[in-house]
């Protein structure tokens, strides 16, 4: 999310704050104090009411469950829906819980990687987390509080976690590590039956066993439930600005008929006297076919601003956009 007129991280020097014998500027420090009033303003972990004893159970009604009309958006609402959905209540192994070399101890110890439980704070400012990187730290009165946005939160009603970008670099790593993030391998469906079907009493019906099997998928992330009604809806997965077009251009001219040639007698005695294409023109063979009006547009402009339609070139129009994706990539150097 980028807010307009936030303070430029560019312009901060972060790395100051990991140098405690090193002064800090002023103008450094004027900047930074910009930057923590700013998002002070913005990002708490402070609970109206905060959580006293997380042995406690939570007792009433979750207030994900409330019907929107009866929300009247008080203090004590905003204090239920954090308890319920925004505090980081365990820490397991695979999922937070990490070794690293934590100071005063020889081996490494597991610890969190979200740095929970947090430490108090009655003012915002930038500290260190536990790979020594800087981050902002909110206001917080509970330990285990997720930061949030309190107009964000009361209108979405689940959990969020929002914090200001430091650099753009780790803007670019975190968008990577998710872009590149790979899901849990699902298992076979005959596993995932069998495993099913073994948990469940002989007596019940088929149906339950499927509708098991379909729920089991879903928690294994081999479809996500998103997916699954897109799917049954109809609705296009993917919706982009652009237009994407692949063209190969190897040494075979990226040719793609297969027809009965002279000599060829085993493809000849599968086609028969049905002498139809196997597969369609290439890109480079409907290019050749240009109009005489067409000839001096090269291959990039024609599959930018035309488009190959009932066996002939139409010309698309001016809204709409063509990225060309040509493969294999020839180096610059022969």
């Amino acid at each position: 999310m980028w807010l307009k007129d936030a303070p430029n991280p560019d312009e901060i020097n972060f790395d100051l704050l990991k140098k405690p014998d090193v002064p800090i500027p002023n103008e450094q420090q004027e900047k930074m104090k910009r930057f923590m009033d700013y998002w002070d303003r913005i990002i708490t972990a402070s609970s109206p009411f905060p959580r006293q004893d997380y042995n406690m159970p939570l007792i009433g009604d979750h207030p994900c469950s409330i019907p929107r009309e009866n929300l009247q958006n008080t203090k004590q609402e905003l204090a239920d829906l954090l308890n319920w959905v925004e505090t980081h209540t365990k820490c397991m192994p695979g999922y937070c819980l990490v070794k690293r070399k934590v100071p005063g101890h020889q081996e490494p110890q597991a610890v969190c990687r979200f740095d929970y439980p947090m430490q108090l704070r009655r003012d915002a400012g930038i500290g260190l987390d536990s790979k020594h990187r800087c981050k902002f730290e909110p206001r917080c009165n509970d330990p285990l509080m997720n930061p949030f946005n309190t107009p964000m939160i009361l209108g979405w009603r689940a959990n969020i976690d929002i914090k200001p970008v430091l650099s753009k670099f780790a803007a670019i790593d975190y968008i990577a590590k998710y872009a590149s993030k790979s899901e849990k391998e699902a298992p076979a469906f005959p596993k995932l039956l069998a495993s099913v079907a073994n948990s469940m009493d002989g007596d019940r019906m088929a149906q339950s066993a499927c509708q098991k099997a379909l729920n089991k998928m879903l928690g294994e992330r081999t479809y996500s439930a998103q997916e699954t009604v897109h799917l049954l809806l109809g609705i296009p997965l993917v919706q982009a600005s652009v237009t994407f077009q692949t063209i190969y251009t190897g040494t075979d001219g990226g040719y793609q008929k297969l027809a009965a040639q002279q000599g060829d007698a085993e493809l000849g005695a599968f086609l028969g006297d049905d002498e139809n294409l196997v597969t369609d023109d290439s890109w480079l063979q409907r290019y050749m076919k240009c109009p005489p009006d067409m000839e001096s547009l090269s291959l990039q402009d024609v599959l930018s601003t035309y488009s190959w339609r009932k066996l002939k070139w139409c010309k698309k129009r001016d809204t709409m956009k063509t990225v060309l994706h040509v493969y294999p990539r020839f180096s610059p150097q022969p």
